[in-house]
């Protein structure tokens, strides 16, 4: 595997330069799952966007902050949301069964993670439809259409719930 450098530090860089300063660049460990590329993009401050529990025990062991980590996966289990919770991450929750078991765990964690719940906003398949997570229907997020009553509901009554994330997908 091979990465130029420089070339990565000038797209971080461009990134910075159209974002406000309070964004996070989370750059998907998926496409870099060395340390030293890990520990070499931390450097430059971005954060790092993680999908499994593999995934985020090497980010904290890359040296990245609670705070620089997402940790977004469709299959979290009780053991990997009280792992993350504890650890103060990100967290993107996926469903509202994933919602549900939160709540429970939040009664007895106190955590400083920021949450968020993914939302799918169904605005079309693109080309490839084996790679689309946006269509009418992804097996990924909550789909806006049919959800959008309960979703509301959520962020009325949950107050650590505060964040969306949306992804439409690759193309």
């Amino acid at each position: 595997m091979f990465h130029d450098l420089d070339f990565l530090t000038n797209r971080i860089e461009h990134l910075r330069s159209v974002f406000p300063d309070t964004t996070l660049h989370a750059v998907a460990m998926k496409a870099n799952p060395l340390s030293n590329i890990l520990e070499f993009l931390r450097s430059l401050g971005t954060g790092v966007e993680v999908a499994s529990m593999g995934e985020l025990k090497m980010a904290l062991n890359a040296g990245y902050s609670a705070d620089k980590i997402v940790f977004d996966s469709p299959v979290k289990t009780w053991q990997d949301l009280e792992f993350s919770l504890t650890a103060g991450v990100h967290l993107n929750i996926d469903s509202f069964a994933e919602l549900d078991r939160v709540a429970v765990l939040k009664q007895r964690i106190r955590s400083e993670s920021t949450i968020g719940i993914r939302i799918n906003p169904q605005v079309g398949t693109g080309t490839i439809a084996e790679s689309s997570v946006a269509g009418e229907y992804s097996k990924f997020g909550i789909p806006i259409r049919s959800g959008k009553s309960d979703l509301l509901n959520a962020f009325n009554t949950y107050s650590w719930l505060t964040g969306g994330h949306l992804h439409v997908g690759p193309q």
